[in-house]
């Protein structure tokens, strides 16, 4: 059981969870973990969580273990490429940088992560930004946007 501070509703939030993994996006350590209150999977950044305790349910009744996480155990390839507005000298150097085969390279990512992936990459809104401030673009948009749009409530 934990009390958890989200960014809405402004109140913390007690929760009873069954966590089974952590993870990095790069900034943050989050948790997967069930959430019986939901009754779903969810991430729950770990700075945010005020209090723990054991919980007083029993382990037969406590949500869905792991097994259960479809969005933890499917994968996802995110296929980078460098942007092609650069000139092909700066596309060059980017293949080195990620050391990229046929002018891409395939990232694996867990479809829960693949949010935290992109955003850490710079990749979740490409139309706004310049080549110049954004060296990398995602291939296969067409593929993961709506895995991003199926995961974006997930994200506490």
């Amino acid at each position: 059981t934990i009390r958890y501070q989200s960014m809405s509703p402004a109140a913390p939030v007690e929760r009873d969870i069954n966590p089974h993994a952590l993870a990095h996006d790069g900034l943050r350590w989050h948790v997967r973990a069930y959430c019986n209150s939901r009754q779903q999977f969810l991430d729950f950044v770990i700075a945010r969580i005020l209090d723990s305790a054991p919980s007083s349910r029993s382990g037969e009744t406590k949500g869905k273990g792991s097994a259960d996480d479809f969005a933890w155990h499917r994968t996802v390839n995110l296929v980078l490429a460098p942007n092609p507005e650069l000139s092909p000298a700066h596309q060059r150097v980017i293949e080195l940088d990620y050391e990229m085969t046929g002018g891409q390279a395939v990232v694996e990512c867990r479809h829960a992560l693949v949010f935290y992936a992109l955003k850490r990459l710079g990749l979740l809104d490409e139309s706004s930004v310049t080549a110049d401030a954004q060296h990398l673009v995602l291939k296969n948009r067409a593929e993961v946007e709506p895995l991003l749009s199926a995961a974006a409530h997930l994200r506490q």
